[in-house]
């Protein structure tokens, strides 16, 4: 098991492991890619569209300019930039508590990926919940950030990675993300960021991605909390001022105080 665990550490191993999953579920199981059917007044235009060529090849006016297919489904599913989320939370959390014994929450996985990222640090298959939009997997539960279907305080972490950025309205997202955290869990965010307008977005992608409101800042993510639901700033990345002229990344990982 500490082999397999190993193993999927490895991101080109773990991207190939859930590729041939996903190929046999999608192709020799004919698994649906199920998608969100419900109300969404608070997720973003083109969500669904964008994020599902994240799993199948589905559009031809508007291919995804990183995605790479095989057999029409997309070839990267590491899930890499959750190891910004994931090894963060354990370098400030391990000494606590052990790592199977903890409740996660992963929100807009899309693939499996992120699932086994998680396994492969030593968290529990079986104490992993994710939950997105769309998703081929039984391992993903089908619905909206706004209105998660868990009880309340039923988490120990909750990992919103870089999909808060598709919702239009952000504080209820986490909202969300509180009611169902525990005291003294951790909520964590990530977001990419891009010193392009969206102007510029849509004339490169031919249409927005995401929300028209973006985050481009820590505080920016931190004031989406209101101030008595925040313990502390467990671990953040921001973007430096003489690197706003480039891509990058934020990252918070918020306490959770009830």
């Amino acid at each position: 098991m500490k082999i397999y665990r190993k193993l999927l550490r490895n991101q080109k191993y773990r991207s190939y492991y859930a590729l041939v999953r996903a190929i046999f579920k999608i192709k020799i199981f004919r698994c649906k890619v199920r998608t969100y059917e419900g109300f969404m007044p608070h997720v973003a235009d083109n969500t669904i569209f964008s994020n599902k060529r994240r799993i199948v090849k589905n559009n031809k006016k508007y291919p995804h300019p990183r995605a790479k297919y095989l057999l029409g489904i997309d070839m990267d599913q590491s899930c890499s930039k959750s190891d910004l989320l994931i090894e963060n939370y354990i370098k400030y959390k391990k000494s606590q508590r052990n790592l199977n014994e903890i409740d996660v929450l992963s929100i807009g996985p899309r693939t499996e990926g992120e699932i086994f990222n998680l396994y492969s640090h030593g968290f529990t298959l079986n104490k992993i919940k994710a939950i997105d939009l769309i998703s081929y997997s039984k391992l993903i539960d089908i619905g909206d950030m706004h209105d998660l279907p868990y009880e309340d305080n039923k988490f120990d972490l909750v990992i919103l990675g870089w999909c808060i950025a598709y919702s239009d309205n952000k504080k209820m997202a986490i909202k969300e993300a509180i009611r169902v955290t525990r005291h003294g869990g951790t909520i964590a965010i990530g977001v990419s960021y891009s010193p392009k307008n969206n102007n510029e977005i849509i004339k490169n992608r031919g249409y927005l991605i995401g929300s028209k409101e973006r985050l481009r800042s820590l505080k920016d993510i931190l004031n989406l909390f209101t101030p008595t639901a925040i313990d502390q700033l467990e671990f953040g990345i921001d973007i430096a001022e003489n690197h706003r002229h480039l891509p990058g990344q934020i990252v918070g990982l918020f306490r959770v105080k009830k």
